[in-house]
């Protein structure tokens, strides 16, 4: 039975990466599917969908390392992350 990722996510906040490889191994669908809405949604002009892969594994071990149990489900909150924008992007804070 694989370990969940909210079990995952206190590994990796405890300093253990290999936790870190399995948390991106085990969300590789979720991280590949968002990649292809984020490419049908802004194009390939700015980024290809590998790169946007590249940016949801950034931003799911992102996510791992502030992520608090209390918050609800791990990828509801990794989802909100990914999904906001960055200061690579132009954002302003």
């Amino acid at each position: 039975m694989p370990i969940t990722n909210e079990t995952l996510c206190l590994m990796i906040q405890n300093g253990n990466h290999e936790a870190c490889t399995q948390l991106i191994e085990q969300n590789t669908m979720f991280i590949r599917s968002a990649a292809i809405q984020f490419e049908k949604r802004y194009g390939s002009a700015v980024l290809n969908c590998d790169d946007y892969e590249q940016e949801g594994r950034i931003a799911l071990l992102h996510a791992a390392k502030r992520y608090m149990p209390e918050k609800g489900k791990f990828l509801t909150y990794a989802c909100l992350l990914y999904t906001s924008p960055s200061p690579r992007d132009g954002a302003t804070s």
